[in-house]
């Protein structure tokens, strides 16, 4: 049958016959030996000491950008509590105010400190803790402000009446 074929097809003659012993392997796809084998290597496998050697160093480089924010950043608390003593200090001026004018004053200059408060908090130099601190001397300074100017509307103080003591407010 192989001579009627080679007639027919031009390219029969190079067809051979397969070895059909037993002792001959197989021939196996790489891959396949591989899986066999127990040698397959996936993706991660080859790579994972590269994630990991990515993962160190990019570690690295927030812990040392976090510490070189924080060694430029460095002077910022103090400014954070002067802010805070300077509107406490604008608390003791607002009690000793002689007129509305001064509370008015007092008022600008605390405007002008909330200003650079509230810019130091959008830069990220003031923490969330320090702003509310910062709010309650804020709330203590418009408490003074507004008991200030009562008094200053019900006109001078009467010498006759004394003052009320501590026992008599409870």
């Amino acid at each position: 049958m192989r001579d009627t074929i080679t007639q027919g097809v031009a390219g029969a003659s190079h067809i051979i016959k397969p070895d059909t012993e037993k002792e001959t392997e197989p021939s196996v796809h790489r891959g396949a030996a591989a899986v066999i084998n127990g040698t397959e290597r996936t993706f991660l496998d080859k790579y994972s000491d590269y994630f990991w050697f990515a993962l160190l160093v990019l570690s690295g480089i927030g812990s040392a950008a976090a510490w070189l924010r924080r060694y430029l950043n460095r002077d910022e608390p103090d400014d954070n509590t002067s802010c805070r003593n300077r509107v406490l200090a604008a608390i003791s001026d607002v009690r000793n105010a002689e007129s509305e004018h001064d509370l008015l004053k007092c008022q600008s200059d605390v405007d002008a400190i909330v200003g650079e408060t509230l810019k130091s908090y959008d830069d990220g130099a003031i923490e969330q803790e320090d702003l509310t601190a910062f709010g309650l001397v804020l709330e203590l300074f418009n408490h003074a402000v507004a008991e200030r100017r009562a008094t200053l509307q019900s006109g001078p103080p009467d010498q006759t009446k004394t003052a009320p003591t501590l026992a008599s407010r409870r």
